[in-house]
């Protein structure tokens, strides 16, 4: 929807009618304020400046402000069982919160991404490798990875190669690698170890 005419300014702010007035008090506590704003047809930081004025005038209070209901049982169980083995945007799409909502919860249940991984494309940049030697790599059986449960662009499961798997295999073929092509400071001392 486009936002309101210059015909609805007032002195550089946005008029309001009392009926868009009421559909923001009430989807205040049950909607981001982007979609409030694409909702009523007006700009995002018209429909701040109102809020604050409704704020100020006590219209709104901030106490039952709450994008989501509190975690279940199962949510939490999802996060802690995939946190570290799917981006976190495909977490928070899972289970429709956001991005920071899914980081927070993480943070304070102390998951950690021990089991982080890499892509062919995040891998080739670390060690300095194209995408299609890694793939020999891996055919070869040098490189261990695995298909992803998730799917990514396109509709491909990716590969993920973990941190251990490509510790080890640094370390068994150390001689195909040039330091100085290696981003990876912990990488690149490995493999610098190796020559000695």
């Amino acid at each position: 929807m486009p936002g309101p005419s210059l015909a609805n300014k007032n002195m550089g702010q946005f008029v309001y009618t009392e009926a868009e007035k009421d559909i923001v008090v009430k989807l205040y506590h049950e909607m981001l304020v982007k979609d409030i704003a694409i909702r009523i047809g007006h700009n995002y930081d018209s429909v701040c400046h109102l809020i604050r004025r409704l704020k100020k005038n006590g219209v709104i209070r901030d106490a039952k402000r709450g994008y989501k209901p509190s975690w279940t049982e199962e949510e939490l169980t999802y996060l802690s069982d995939n946190w570290g083995l799917k981006p976190t945007k495909a977490i928070s799409r899972a289970l429709h919160r956001t991005v920071c909502g899914v980081e927070g919860k993480a943070h304070r249940l102390r998951l950690r991404k021990v089991d982080s991984f890499y892509t062919y494309n995040l891998l080739s940049q670390e060690i300095g490798k194209s995408r299609m030697t890694l793939r020999e790599y891996y055919r070869n059986g040098w490189i261990k990875g695995k298909k992803a449960s998730w799917v990514a662009n396109f509709g491909v499961h990716p590969m993920m190669f973990f941190e251990e798997d490509i510790v080890k295999f640094l370390r068994e073929h150390y001689r195909l690698f040039d330091v100085r092509k290696i981003e990876n400071r912990y990488f690149r001392n490995i493999v610098r170890e190796c020559y000695g």
